[in-house]
């Protein structure tokens, strides 16, 4: 229970909400093992959401905000934070493994395909993917550099996605977001 016992941000949430992200968090780490898992613990405050970053154990846990292939939904706030949220996480290095709150990776990656079906490493992602979760394994964690080269959400500037979705060239990464999450609620 470290993991958030020892974060000041846990203590502002709301009392109904911590009984469920004691159990996320419980059962996240019984796959997350660092042997100095509080040296430089870092919280991010990702526009309405909190994710945690262990530094010396190259892991985040992004909750609700950045899913293996796909992001959260935009219940609170608008594409652009969610966009900037976005950047603060992929800004962190790609060896970075990352554990988000639910395992959706199958479904994303059915419609990441839809929209992107010539990114060879989405092909080969989805492949795996669809590998493990036949077995019933799971596909978290994944890592930074997977999600810039494969998640849909995080590649606003392709051109095959924006041209899949009628994006205009002129809109922005963050327009770009909006539209590939509306497009995504509706798959």
């Amino acid at each position: 229970m470290f993991l958030l016992s020892s974060v000041s941000s846990f203590s502002r949430l709301s009392s109904s909400h911590r009984p469920a992200m004691l159990a996320k968090a419980s059962s996240l780490m019984a796959s997350f093992s660092c042997s100095s898992p509080r040296r430089g613990m870092r919280s991010l405050d990702l526009a309405g959401h909190v994710s945690f970053y262990f530094p010396g154990c190259k892991a985040i846990f992004t909750g609700d905000t950045l899913f293996s292939l796909s992001c959260g939904k935009l219940f609170e706030g608008d594409p652009d934070q969610m966009f900037s949220s976005l950047r603060k996480i992929v800004a962190l290095p790609d060896d970075t493994d990352v554990y988000c709150g639910h395992e959706y990776t199958l479904s994303n990656a059915k419609f990441a395909l839809s929209i992107e079906p010539n990114n060879e490493a989405l092909q080969e992602y989805a492949a795996d993917v669809a590998r493990l979760r036949s077995k019933k394994l799971p596909t978290i964690p994944t890592t930074i550099k997977k999600e810039k080269q494969c998640n849909p959400f995080l590649r606003t500037f392709s051109p095959e996605i924006r041209q899949k979705l009628n994006i205009p060239l002129a809109a922005s990464d963050a327009q770009a977001l909006g539209i590939i999450r509306q497009a995504k609620d509706n798959f």
